[in-house]
């Protein structure tokens, strides 16, 4: 599915059966080649009788072996939630203030959004707290007031597991829509705490590509030590277009952070521009922070900024190790 251009939605079918005529036309209108074929639309109530409208894999409860979803305020007033032998604290859209798990944190410093224009790199503020709209015991519903920021709004809306899965959807935008921004460069940084002298990683070329991957080890150094574009490829991306790929863990047998996403739709993707990288930082003790980098916007030699005239939204997920 990660070759197709466009896709036609049929709408809502009834049950038959349907002729399928394909052709490819040249510029001219001219048909070049046809292709025939069929497809059957059941009628589900009747062929899966004993699947309808019965509980069968209802997700929409408690299950063992985790615990309820709990609110509480967190430090300087933010929203934290707990879940099973995690607790997150969250800050401006969505993204974790800290994350506690097996008793220690996940993240060296907060998760940010960086943004940069004209040269000049913008932090998102994450003072603001985020909005709870809904709450049950398996999961939790929120959303985020927009924050400006050189001429960008950013907004989110979001919701928390029962499992510790976070799924956020960010939308960015120009302040003035159809007033172009020019973005050098957009990106989500999350720094990783490091408990242990070694710290390892993991990310798996799309469609669980095992001949495409990364498992080991961070790389030793500083600045950028790996990355998608160098180290997964085009090939093992599966993409025409760039290096996309929706998964990436850093941490330790302790505890550590997954990144997750299903497609980059909102990103710039560009074979030039690394979409995943993973960054030694020089830092506080033990003498370097590993930072996990989501490149939404990236900057290369001889590219030209972006030029962002209407609202774009990205859709991610992240999840603190262990997992249970």
């Amino acid at each position: 599915n990660q070759w197709y251009d466009d896709l036609i939605e049929l709408g809502e079918l009834k049950p038959g059966k349907y002729d399928v005529t394909v052709a490819l036309v040249d510029e001219a209108g001219k048909e070049l080649a046809t292709a025939k074929g069929g497809f059957e639309k059941q009628d589900e109530a009747k062929v899966f009788a004993k699947w309808w409208n019965n509980k069968i894999g209802d997700t929409e409860k408690l299950l063992k072996p985790f615990e309820a979803l709990k609110v509480q305020k967190g430090k300087d007033s933010q929203t934290a939630i707990t879940c099973t032998r995690r607790a997150y604290e969250f800050g401006s859209l969505g993204l974790p203030l800290q994350i506690e798990a097996n008793g220690g944190p996940v993240l060296a410093a907060p998760a940010r959004i960086v943004l940069k224009i004209a040269g000049k790199e913008y932090t998102v503020p994450t003072d603001q707290a985020v909005k709870v709209t809904g709450q049950k015991d398996w999961r939790v519903d929120f959303e985020c007031a927009p924050v400006s920021v050189a001429g960008v709004t950013f907004s989110a809306k979001g919701w928390m597991e029962q499992d510790g899965l976070v799924e956020l959807a960010l939308t960015y935008a120009p302040d003035n829509i159809g007033s172009a921004v020019e973005i050098e460069e957009l990106r989500v940084e999350w720094p990783v705490a490091q408990s242990l002298p070694d710290i390892y990683m993991a990310c798996m070329g799309q469609g669980g590509n095992y001949s495409a991957r990364t498992i080991g080890a961070v790389p030793k150094g500083e600045g950028m030590v790996w990355n998608t574009k160098d180290d997964i490829g085009v090939t093992g991306s599966g993409r025409r277009v760039g290096n996309f790929v929706g998964n990436l863990w850093v941490g330790t047998e302790f505890r550590g952070l997954f990144w997750c996403a299903d497609s980059d739709r909102g990103w710039e993707p560009d074979a030039r521009v690394p979409a995943l990288a993973v960054v030694r930082a020089q830092g506080a003790a033990p003498a370097t922070t590993v930072v996990m980098v989501n490149n939404l916007i990236g900057s290369a030699k001889g590219k030209a900024p972006f030029k962002l005239a209407e609202p774009r939204t990205v859709r991610f997920g992240y999840n603190a190790s262990p997992f249970r």
